[in-house]
């Protein structure tokens, strides 16, 4: 979360220019699909596996989004600051915070 955290506060600094008030994606770019984000957490938790079922209708099967959009706007502000976590990382940062609570 502190890659987001770091594209938010970039982007509230640069409130009254037109461009601060367009809507931008935050991301790494990498799709991640739900079986590896659950595989992910239970990691951290337990080695649990998955129970699958039939796909629900409208389900969406893949999807990913880039922030070219973000970097193109913010790039001198983002600049050594905005580095995307990777994956596991996020998820085991993510996990020690909710633990902690």
């Amino acid at each position: 979360m502190d890659d987001v955290v770091i594209a938010n506060l970039a982007a509230m600094d640069l409130l009254g220019n037109p461009c601060a008030y367009d809507v931008y994606n935050v991301s790494t770019g990498i799709e991640t699909n739900v079986v590896e984000l659950y595989e992910e957490i239970a990691f951290h938790y337990n080695d649990e596996k998955p129970t699958h079922g039939p796909a629900k209708e409208g389900e969406v099967p893949h999807c990913s989004i880039d922030s070219f959009k973000l970097r193109a706007a913010y790039h001198c502000k983002l600049r050594g600051k905005w580095n995307p976590l990777e994956f596991d990382e996020g998820i085991r940062r993510t996990v020690a915070w909710f633990k902690d609570q």
